[in-house]
C-alpha cells in the first residue's frame, strides 16, 4: 500500500512525503522545511495495524483494526506507525513507529444525526479515560477524544470531538455514494 501525506500550517508548507507498506517494511521519502531531505525504513515481522497521517477520515479509518467481535471495551492495537507526533499532525511529515500501539475503546452503537443525514454509528474514544491521564503511557497526554463511524464497514467519520486543550468538533455536513467509482 501506498501513501502520500502533505502538511501545511497557517498556509506554511511544512513538508511532504511518500509512504509505502508491506509485509515486512514501512517506509517514507521526504522533504521537510525542518529537515530537509529525509528517508526512513523500519523492518516488521507482524502485520501494521495502523497509520496516522492526522486527517480526520484517516483516525476513523485506522479503527477498522478494532475487533468488532470483541464487542463493547478496551483494545490495543499495536505496530502502528504516524507521520508526526504532534496532536494536531503540524509538524513532519515522517514516518515514526508507535510500537506500543494505540488504546481503543468501543463505547456503543448508536443513531447518529449530523448535517449529512441520519447514520447507524459505532462511537469509540481514544485512550481509557473521559480525563486527561496517563493513557497513552505517560509520555505524550492526549486530550479525550471520541468518534462517531458509520456501522456500515466504511468507518466513515460521522463526527468526533477532541476536549482538554484542543476543543474540536467535527461533523460530516455532506455525503455522496458513488456507484462503481473505479
Amino acid at each position: 500500500r501506498e501513501g502520500f501525506v502533505q502538511i501545511t500550517t497557517d498556509e506554511v508548507f511544512q513538508g511532504a512525503c511518500w509512504y509505502r507498506f508491506t509485509d515486512t517494511t514501512a517506509e517514507c521519502e521526504g522533504w521537510t522545511s525542518s529537515e530537509g531531505r529525509i528517508s526512513r525504513r523500519f523492518e516488521h515481522n507482524q502485520p501494521i495495524g495502523f497509520f496516522v497521517s492526522h486527517a480526520i477520515q484517516s483516525d476513523a479509518i485506522h479503527l477498522c483494526a478494532y475487533d468488532l467481535k470483541a464487542g463493547e471495551g478496551l483494545q490495543r492495537i499495536r505496530n502502528g506507525y504516524t507521520s508526526t507526533l504532534s496532536h494536531r499532525g503540524a509538524t513532519g511529515p515522517s514516518l515514526i513507529a508507535l510500537p506500543h500501539g494505540y488504546l481503543f475503546t468501543l463505547l456503543g452503537r448508536e443513531t447518529v444525526t449530523v448535517k449529512a443525514g441520519t447514520f447507524p454509528a459505532l462511537k469509540f474514544r481514544y485512550g481509557i479515560s473521559d480525563s486527561l491521564d496517563d493513557s497513552y503511557g505517560g509520555r505524550d497526554i492526549h486530550p479525550p477524544y471520541y468518534m462517531w463511524v458509520s456501522d456500515d464497514g466504511d468507518y466513515i467519520t460521522l463526527k468526533a470531538t477532541v476536549t482538554g486543550y484542543m476543543q474540536t468538533f467535527y461533523e460530516l455536513t455532506e455525503l455522496e455514494r458513488r456507484k462503481n467509482f473505479f
